[in-house]
Protein backbone atom coordinates (compact mmCIF):
# COMPACT_ATOMS: atom_id res chain seq x y z
CA UNK A 1 0.00 0.00 0.00
CA UNK A 2 2.81 2.38 0.95
CA UNK A 3 4.59 1.70 -2.34
CA UNK A 4 1.36 2.25 -4.25
CA UNK A 5 0.78 5.62 -2.55
CA UNK A 6 4.32 6.77 -3.33
CA UNK A 7 3.96 5.51 -6.92
CA UNK A 8 0.68 7.37 -7.49
CA UNK A 9 2.10 10.52 -5.93
CA UNK A 10 5.26 10.25 -8.01
CA UNK A 11 3.33 9.76 -11.25
CA UNK A 12 0.85 12.57 -10.66
CA UNK A 13 3.09 15.27 -9.28
CA UNK A 14 6.25 14.50 -11.24
CA UNK A 15 4.36 15.31 -14.43
CA UNK A 16 2.74 18.43 -13.03
CA UNK A 17 5.70 19.94 -11.19
CA UNK A 18 8.59 17.91 -12.53
CA UNK A 19 11.25 20.58 -12.08
CA UNK A 20 10.14 22.24 -8.84
CA UNK A 21 8.78 19.47 -6.64
CA UNK A 22 10.15 17.58 -3.62
CA UNK A 23 8.35 14.51 -2.26
CA UNK A 24 8.96 12.29 0.75
CA UNK A 25 7.58 10.72 3.92
CA UNK A 26 6.59 12.21 7.27
CA UNK A 27 8.29 10.18 10.02
CA UNK A 28 6.74 9.49 13.43
CA UNK A 29 6.87 6.76 16.04
CA UNK A 30 3.30 5.46 16.00
CA UNK A 31 3.44 3.50 12.78
CA UNK A 32 5.75 2.32 10.00
CA UNK A 33 3.19 3.52 7.41
CA UNK A 34 4.31 7.08 6.92
CA UNK A 35 2.35 9.95 5.44
CA UNK A 36 3.47 11.39 2.11
CA UNK A 37 4.13 15.04 1.34
CA UNK A 38 5.15 17.18 -1.60
CA UNK A 39 6.62 20.67 -1.66
CA UNK A 40 6.47 23.12 -4.54
CA UNK A 41 8.64 26.20 -3.99
CA UNK A 42 8.04 29.45 -5.84
CA UNK A 43 6.33 27.67 -8.72
CA UNK A 44 5.53 30.68 -10.90
CA UNK A 45 9.01 32.15 -10.48
CA UNK A 46 10.64 28.81 -11.24
CA UNK A 47 8.34 28.43 -14.25
CA UNK A 48 9.55 31.73 -15.73
CA UNK A 49 13.16 30.68 -15.20
CA UNK A 50 12.48 27.26 -16.72
CA UNK A 51 10.96 28.76 -19.85
CA UNK A 52 14.18 30.71 -20.44
CA UNK A 53 16.48 27.81 -19.57
CA UNK A 54 18.56 26.38 -22.38
CA UNK A 55 18.04 22.71 -23.22
CA UNK A 56 21.00 20.33 -23.34
CA UNK A 57 21.36 16.78 -24.56
CA UNK A 58 24.05 14.11 -24.76
CA UNK A 59 24.91 12.60 -28.14
CA UNK A 60 25.94 8.96 -27.76
CA UNK A 61 26.45 8.50 -31.50
CA UNK A 62 29.69 10.52 -31.39
CA UNK A 63 31.44 8.17 -28.93
CA UNK A 64 34.76 6.83 -30.23
CA UNK A 65 35.08 3.46 -28.50
CA UNK A 66 38.81 3.15 -29.22
CA UNK A 67 39.64 6.56 -27.74
CA UNK A 68 37.37 5.87 -24.77
CA UNK A 69 39.12 2.57 -24.01
CA UNK A 70 42.55 4.20 -24.32
CA UNK A 71 41.55 6.94 -21.87
CA UNK A 72 40.25 4.30 -19.48
CA UNK A 73 43.52 2.35 -19.59
CA UNK A 74 45.57 5.50 -18.94
CA UNK A 75 43.94 5.88 -15.52
CA UNK A 76 46.20 4.63 -12.69
CA UNK A 77 43.73 2.11 -11.27
CA UNK A 78 46.45 0.37 -9.23
CA UNK A 79 47.10 3.39 -7.02
CA UNK A 80 43.47 4.61 -7.03
CA UNK A 81 41.84 1.25 -6.27
CA UNK A 82 44.15 -1.71 -5.70
CA UNK A 83 46.64 0.02 -3.38
CA UNK A 84 44.06 2.30 -1.75
CA UNK A 85 43.46 1.16 1.85
CA UNK A 86 40.50 3.45 2.50
CA UNK A 87 37.40 1.70 1.10
CA UNK A 88 35.42 4.95 0.91
CA UNK A 89 38.19 6.60 -1.09
CA UNK A 90 38.45 3.52 -3.30
CA UNK A 91 34.82 3.75 -4.43
CA UNK A 92 34.97 7.53 -4.69
CA UNK A 93 37.91 7.21 -7.11
CA UNK A 94 36.00 4.76 -9.31
CA UNK A 95 32.91 6.97 -9.44
CA UNK A 96 34.92 10.16 -10.01
CA UNK A 97 37.00 8.73 -12.85
CA UNK A 98 33.95 7.17 -14.50
CA UNK A 99 32.09 10.47 -14.28
CA UNK A 100 35.05 12.30 -15.86
CA UNK A 101 35.13 9.84 -18.75
CA UNK A 102 31.39 10.22 -19.21
CA UNK A 103 31.52 14.02 -19.35
CA UNK A 104 34.51 13.96 -21.70
CA UNK A 105 33.21 11.47 -24.26
CA UNK A 106 29.48 12.21 -23.96
CA UNK A 107 29.39 15.95 -23.21
CA UNK A 108 26.22 17.97 -22.82
CA UNK A 109 25.44 20.02 -25.93
CA UNK A 110 22.87 22.75 -26.28
CA UNK A 111 20.11 22.02 -28.77
CA UNK A 112 18.29 24.64 -30.80
CA UNK A 113 14.70 25.66 -30.13
CA UNK A 114 13.64 24.10 -33.43
CA UNK A 115 15.19 20.75 -32.55
CA UNK A 116 13.73 20.94 -29.06
CA UNK A 117 10.32 21.43 -30.63
CA UNK A 118 10.80 18.35 -32.81
CA UNK A 119 11.99 16.30 -29.82
CA UNK A 120 8.76 17.19 -28.05
CA UNK A 121 6.81 15.93 -31.07
CA UNK A 122 8.52 12.70 -32.18
CA UNK A 123 5.91 12.04 -34.87
CA UNK A 124 7.39 14.88 -36.96
CA UNK A 125 9.50 12.88 -39.42
CA UNK A 126 11.47 13.90 -42.51
CA UNK A 127 8.40 13.82 -44.78
CA UNK A 128 6.49 16.16 -42.50
CA UNK A 129 9.51 18.46 -42.20
CA UNK A 130 9.65 18.78 -45.98
CA UNK A 131 5.98 19.75 -46.07
CA UNK A 132 6.59 22.29 -43.28
CA UNK A 133 9.43 23.82 -45.31
CA UNK A 134 7.07 24.21 -48.27
CA UNK A 135 4.49 25.81 -45.99
CA UNK A 136 7.06 28.28 -44.64
CA UNK A 137 8.17 29.12 -48.18
CA UNK A 138 4.59 29.79 -49.29
CA UNK A 139 4.02 31.88 -46.17
CA UNK A 140 6.99 34.11 -47.01
CA UNK A 141 5.72 34.46 -50.60
CA UNK A 142 2.26 35.43 -49.32
CA UNK A 143 3.79 37.93 -46.94
CA UNK A 144 5.92 39.54 -49.64
CA UNK A 145 3.10 39.59 -52.21
CA UNK A 146 -0.38 39.26 -50.75
CA UNK A 147 -2.02 38.08 -53.98
CA UNK A 148 -5.03 35.79 -54.28
CA UNK A 149 -2.90 33.01 -55.79
CA UNK A 150 -0.33 33.12 -53.00
CA UNK A 151 -3.03 33.14 -50.33
CA UNK A 152 -4.77 30.14 -51.91
CA UNK A 153 -1.52 28.16 -52.28
CA UNK A 154 -0.58 28.82 -48.67
CA UNK A 155 -4.02 27.75 -47.35
CA UNK A 156 -3.92 24.52 -49.38
CA UNK A 157 -0.45 23.66 -48.10
CA UNK A 158 -1.39 24.58 -44.54
CA UNK A 159 -4.44 22.29 -44.62
CA UNK A 160 -2.28 19.53 -46.07
CA UNK A 161 0.29 19.88 -43.28
CA UNK A 162 -2.43 19.94 -40.60
CA UNK A 163 -4.06 16.76 -41.92
CA UNK A 164 -0.71 15.01 -42.31
CA UNK A 165 0.36 15.97 -38.78
CA UNK A 166 -2.87 14.60 -37.31
CA UNK A 167 -2.50 11.30 -39.16
CA UNK A 168 1.11 10.87 -38.14
CA UNK A 169 0.36 11.85 -34.54
CA UNK A 170 -2.46 9.30 -34.30
CA UNK A 171 -0.29 6.59 -35.87
CA UNK A 172 2.58 7.38 -33.51
CA UNK A 173 0.46 7.11 -30.36
CA UNK A 174 -1.22 3.91 -31.54
CA UNK A 175 2.18 2.30 -31.98
CA UNK A 176 3.53 3.89 -28.76
CA UNK A 177 0.77 2.59 -26.48
CA UNK A 178 0.84 -0.81 -28.15
CA UNK A 179 4.59 -1.07 -27.56
CA UNK A 180 4.57 0.16 -23.94
CA UNK A 181 1.27 -1.30 -22.72
CA UNK A 182 3.07 -3.13 -19.88
CA UNK A 183 5.26 -0.16 -18.84
CA UNK A 184 3.44 2.16 -16.42
CA UNK A 185 5.97 4.99 -16.61
CA UNK A 186 6.02 4.98 -20.40
CA UNK A 187 2.22 4.90 -20.49
CA UNK A 188 2.04 8.02 -18.30
CA UNK A 189 4.68 9.70 -20.46
CA UNK A 190 2.54 8.99 -23.51
CA UNK A 191 -0.65 10.20 -21.86
CA UNK A 192 1.03 13.42 -20.79
CA UNK A 193 2.41 13.95 -24.29
CA UNK A 194 -0.93 13.14 -25.93
CA UNK A 195 -2.79 15.63 -23.76
CA UNK A 196 -0.18 18.27 -24.66
CA UNK A 197 -0.44 19.81 -21.22
CA UNK A 198 0.97 23.31 -21.19
CA UNK A 199 3.00 24.31 -18.15
CA UNK A 200 1.61 27.81 -18.49
CA UNK A 201 -1.90 26.58 -17.70
CA UNK A 202 -0.97 24.79 -14.48
CA UNK A 203 -1.77 26.47 -11.20
CA UNK A 204 -1.46 25.81 -7.50
CA UNK A 205 -4.19 26.20 -4.87
CA UNK A 206 -4.27 29.64 -3.28
CA UNK A 207 -5.63 28.52 0.11
CA UNK A 208 -5.57 25.49 2.41
CA UNK A 209 -8.49 24.53 4.66
CA UNK A 210 -8.74 22.01 7.49
CA UNK A 211 -11.31 19.20 7.71
CA UNK A 212 -13.85 21.62 9.22
CA UNK A 213 -13.54 24.00 6.27
CA UNK A 214 -11.62 26.68 8.18
CA UNK A 215 -9.10 28.53 6.00
CA UNK A 216 -5.56 28.29 7.37
CA UNK A 217 -3.81 31.64 7.24
CA UNK A 218 -0.42 31.30 8.91
CA UNK A 219 2.35 28.81 8.19
CA UNK A 220 2.15 27.55 11.78
CA UNK A 221 -1.54 26.71 11.38
CA UNK A 222 -0.86 24.80 8.15
CA UNK A 223 2.02 22.83 9.64
CA UNK A 224 0.04 21.95 12.77
CA UNK A 225 -2.95 20.87 10.66
CA UNK A 226 -0.86 18.47 8.59
CA UNK A 227 0.95 17.17 11.69
CA UNK A 228 -2.33 16.55 13.53
CA UNK A 229 -3.81 14.73 10.56
CA UNK A 230 -0.89 12.38 9.97
CA UNK A 231 -0.47 11.75 13.70
CA UNK A 232 -4.09 10.62 13.90
CA UNK A 233 -3.85 8.21 10.96
CA UNK A 234 -2.20 5.26 12.81
CA UNK A 235 -4.48 5.72 15.84
CA UNK A 236 -7.61 5.67 13.71
CA UNK A 237 -6.35 2.73 11.67
CA UNK A 238 -5.45 0.78 14.81
CA UNK A 239 -8.92 1.38 16.26
CA UNK A 240 -10.54 -0.16 13.19
CA UNK A 241 -8.54 -3.40 13.45
CA UNK A 242 -10.52 -6.14 15.20
CA UNK A 243 -8.80 -8.15 17.91
CA UNK A 244 -7.90 -11.63 16.80
CA UNK A 245 -8.89 -14.64 18.86
CA UNK A 246 -5.64 -16.39 17.97
CA UNK A 247 -2.15 -15.57 19.16
CA UNK A 248 0.28 -14.08 16.65
CA UNK A 249 2.45 -17.21 16.86
CA UNK A 250 -0.36 -19.14 15.19
CA UNK A 251 0.30 -17.29 11.93
CA UNK A 252 4.07 -17.79 11.96
CA UNK A 253 5.51 -20.43 9.66
CA UNK A 254 6.36 -23.70 11.38
CA UNK A 255 9.89 -23.91 10.03
CA UNK A 256 12.87 -25.36 11.87
CA UNK A 257 15.56 -23.06 13.20
CA UNK A 258 18.43 -22.62 10.75
CA UNK A 259 21.88 -22.86 12.33
CA UNK A 260 23.76 -22.26 9.07
CA UNK A 261 25.93 -19.22 8.47
CA UNK A 262 25.63 -16.72 5.66
CA UNK A 263 28.79 -16.88 3.55
CA UNK A 264 29.72 -14.22 1.00
CA UNK A 265 32.17 -15.50 -1.58
CA UNK A 266 34.53 -13.23 -3.46
CA UNK A 267 33.23 -12.00 -6.80
CA UNK A 268 35.05 -11.92 -10.12
CA UNK A 269 35.22 -9.73 -13.26
CA UNK A 270 32.96 -12.10 -15.18
CA UNK A 271 30.14 -11.79 -12.63
CA UNK A 272 30.51 -7.99 -12.41
CA UNK A 273 30.56 -7.72 -16.22
CA UNK A 274 27.39 -9.80 -16.48
CA UNK A 275 25.59 -7.61 -13.94
CA UNK A 276 26.68 -4.41 -15.70
CA UNK A 277 25.45 -5.62 -19.08
CA UNK A 278 22.07 -6.54 -17.56
CA UNK A 279 21.38 -2.93 -16.54
CA UNK A 280 18.33 -1.46 -18.27
CA UNK A 281 18.95 1.64 -20.37
CA UNK A 282 15.63 3.19 -19.33
CA UNK A 283 16.39 2.92 -15.60
CA UNK A 284 17.27 6.03 -13.64
CA UNK A 285 20.92 7.07 -13.84
CA UNK A 286 21.07 8.28 -10.25
CA UNK A 287 22.46 11.53 -8.82
CA UNK A 288 25.69 11.36 -10.86
CA UNK A 289 23.76 11.24 -14.17
CA UNK A 290 26.02 8.48 -15.56
CA UNK A 291 23.70 6.57 -17.86
CA UNK A 292 23.47 2.78 -17.78
CA UNK A 293 24.09 2.77 -21.53
CA UNK A 294 27.54 4.30 -20.97
CA UNK A 295 28.31 1.84 -18.16
CA UNK A 296 27.51 -1.03 -20.50
CA UNK A 297 29.89 0.37 -23.12
CA UNK A 298 32.83 0.27 -20.68
CA UNK A 299 31.59 -2.77 -18.73
CA UNK A 300 34.46 -5.05 -19.85
CA UNK A 301 36.99 -2.47 -18.59
CA UNK A 302 35.11 -1.24 -15.53
CA UNK A 303 34.55 -4.77 -14.21
CA UNK A 304 38.16 -5.13 -13.00
CA UNK A 305 38.41 -2.08 -10.66
CA UNK A 306 34.88 -2.74 -9.43
CA UNK A 307 35.79 -6.35 -8.59
CA UNK A 308 38.75 -5.22 -6.48
CA UNK A 309 36.70 -2.60 -4.65
CA UNK A 310 33.75 -4.92 -3.96
CA UNK A 311 35.99 -7.72 -2.68
CA UNK A 312 37.73 -5.24 -0.37
CA UNK A 313 34.35 -4.13 0.97
CA UNK A 314 33.13 -7.70 1.64
CA UNK A 315 36.44 -8.77 3.21
CA UNK A 316 36.41 -5.81 5.60
CA UNK A 317 32.66 -6.12 6.23
CA UNK A 318 32.24 -2.44 5.50
CA UNK A 319 29.75 -0.74 3.17
CA UNK A 320 31.23 2.45 1.65
CA UNK A 321 29.50 5.64 2.72
CA UNK A 322 28.88 6.78 -0.86
CA UNK A 323 26.66 3.71 -1.44
CA UNK A 324 24.53 4.16 1.71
Amino acid sequence: KQWYQRRVQSVLFSFLYEYDCVTGNLLYDHSDHYGNFFIVKKYLQALQIHNKTKIYRRNYKSIDITVLENDFEEIDWISKVQNECNIDKCFENIISETENLFNKHVPLKEISNRKAKYLGKPWIDNDLREELKKQNLLFRQKKSLNSEENITNFKIQKNKVTALMRRKSAAYFREYFKKHKHDTRKMWDGINMALRQSRRKKSLPDTIADKNGKTLETIEEKVNCFATHFESVPKITRSKIKNSAKDYKYYLRKTPVCNSYLVLHSTGPDEIYKLLTQLKNKSSSGPLQISNFFLKIIAHKLAFPLTIAINKSMTAGYVPSILK
